[in-house]
């Protein structure tokens, strides 16, 4: 059995980018904490934090729930209570205010984030720790991934890609780009990819009609690191539990997916489809299948 942590910024993240990914692995018996940083304080004298974020809490309990058929398979979800970005400052009250505000501006958020995630992690002892990489670039994300990145973890780590934002074409080379990392393994061309027509993804057409990438990105060089691309590829019982549980957070449909719970497993699938699940891995010993490294890249 291994034990896996996620850490989501919000409450809806790790289901919607890696769903699928954990019902197989919990379908295999493994174990799965999902530990949600921007959860909100259910005590909080904002009533309207408090009521908001205690409709989205169940949501996000029962969207868990159904990404398993099996009785007592072991997952449990933790909640840090932060308040997302549009709660804690005025400032983010616009999307350009949420993607492009440096993550320096909340350095106390940050520290406090740093610390809470370090102790997270000597409880839990996970064999496995999947974070955000940061797709989308909204200042929670980056603030989830800037931590990681500064905690001095020594059991092995990956990266998430972000749905519904990797959807948007060349998003993913994108954020990789913008850490500094430089593509070092390529796969075939890239097909056409039509751009995702939902209202949330709107704000990012022009950054994707910018990306010049024509061919498949396999492995990144980053922190002196290679990460290496493994797609999960999920069954079809896998890909309804996903579904299923992406439609449980009802207070998100309208945003995500320009849809009301009535109609929504339908927008979801046809956003969704059938592509894999991505994870971002260090290079140990074999990169995966088709990914050939030169010497001097290992």
């Amino acid at each position: 059995m291994t034990r896996y942590l996620y850490l989501s910024p919000h409450l809806d993240d790790v289901i919607l980018s890696a769903g699928a990914t954990i019902a197989s692995r919990l379908e295999a018996g493994d174990e799965v904490a999902i530990v949600t940083v921007f959860s909100g304080n259910l005590d909080s004298s904002n009533a309207e934090e408090a009521a908001v974020y205690g409709e989205r809490r169940a949501e996000d309990k029962k969207a868990i729930s159904l990404l398993s058929t099996q009785s007592g398979a072991l997952y449990k979800t933790i909640y840090l209570g932060l308040a997302d970005a549009p709660f804690r400052d005025s400032k983010y009250t616009s999307f350009e205010a949420i993607v492009n505000s440096p993550v320096s501006g909340d350095d106390e958020i940050g520290e406090s984030l740093k610390c809470r995630v370090g102790k997270m992690l000597e409880i839990e002892r996970p064999d496995v720790l999947v974070t955000p990489l940061g797709v989308g670039r909204h200042v929670d994300h980056r603030l989830v991934f800037e931590a990681i990145a500064t905690l001095a973890w020594q059991g092995e780590s990956r990266f998430y890609q972000e749905r519904p934002y990797a959807f948007v074409p060349g998003a993913v080379d994108l954020r990789w780009s913008s850490l500094g990392a430089r593509p070092i393994a390529f796969g075939t061309a890239l097909p056409a990819q039509e751009y995702p027509e939902v209202s949330f993804l709107a704000g990012y057409r022009k950054e994707s009609e910018m990306c010049t990438e024509v061919r498949e990105v396999l492995v990144w060089r980053w922190n002196n690191n290679a990460y290496c691309k493994y797609p999960v590829a999920p069954s079809k019982p896998q890909r309804r539990r996903r579904l299923l549980a992406i439609a449980a957070y009802k207070s998100q449909l309208a945003a995500l997916f320009d849809s009301e719970a009535e109609t929504a497993e339908e927008a979801i699938a046809q956003l969704y489809g059938s592509c894999p699940e991505v994870e971002w891995q260090i290079h140990n010993q074999s990169p995966p299948t088709g990914i050939s490294l030169s010497a001097k890249e290992k």
